[in-house]
């Protein structure tokens, strides 16, 4: 069971993080705008030590990625280079039971300039370069890009919007999320390119106070 969330500052909700991973026992947690910086240790997310937590920060005013994978599961963080340091993304492998599955974690700031173009692109560029054919892809989290129609495939004009729907059906990925998750806006998305393999996809409270309406429990097989 993987649950996906939009945290809007994790530093505030350590209590509501903490009844996640050891009262309803999550075994991947995958968070955005977690808003943490080197003064926020991993030893505070998870003070019994019973994950593996993978993170790259911004700082306490927003921003930042966030995966806390259970131990007992084998999981290698992917070094993507130095090229795309300056990204909100983390990849890793995660092996669960027979399956590899490679992650996928990005968190884009909302806007439409051209740096916000140049962002999408490097964004895009680091996953086609490190999507790995011989496993299940899942590319997640929130790439505020809220005018795509998933079920008719269709989307708005402007780059941003076409760059994220053009890789989509390049890989032959399929959104699995077909709810809003914030107001009407299906934002928190989820790209898999062997979809087969997820039993169930449902919306769930949001944790504390964030303005994500829910957040998303995602089964696989």
């Amino acid at each position: 069971m993987c649950t996906l969330l939009n945290a809007q500052s994790l530093g505030n909700k350590l209590l509501d993080l903490h009844h996640l991973l050891y009262t309803q026992c999550a075994n991947i947690v995958i968070i955005t705008e977690t808003w943490l910086d080197k003064n926020i240790p991993s030893g505070l997310l998870d003070p019994e030590s019973s994950y593996n937590i993978i993170r790259k920060d911004r700082n306490r005013n927003g921003g930042g990625v966030c995966a806390c994978i259970n131990k007992r599961f084998q999981v290698y963080r992917v070094d993507i280079g130095t090229r795309f340091d300056h990204l909100e993304l983390i990849c890793f492998d995660l092996f669960c039971y027979s399956t590899e599955m490679r992650f996928f974690v990005v968190y884009r700031p909302p806007g439409y300039s051209s740096e916000c173009v140049g962002y999408l692109s490097d964004v895009l560029e680091c996953i086609q370069s490190h999507y790995k054919l011989s496993c299940m892809n899942i590319i997640t989290r929130d790439f505020n890009c809220p005018r795509i129609n998933w079920d008719e495939l269709q989307c708005a004009t402007d780059r941003i919007h076409q760059m994220l729907f053009n890789i989509t059906l390049e890989c032959g990925l399929t959104q699995v999320v077909t709810f809003a998750t914030r107001l009407q806006n299906v934002l928190d998305i989820v790209l898999i390119d062997e979809p087969q393999h997820i039993l169930n996809v449902a919306d769930k409270p949001p944790l504390g106070h964030s303005d994500h309406d829910m957040h998303i429990n995602m089964q696989s097989k």
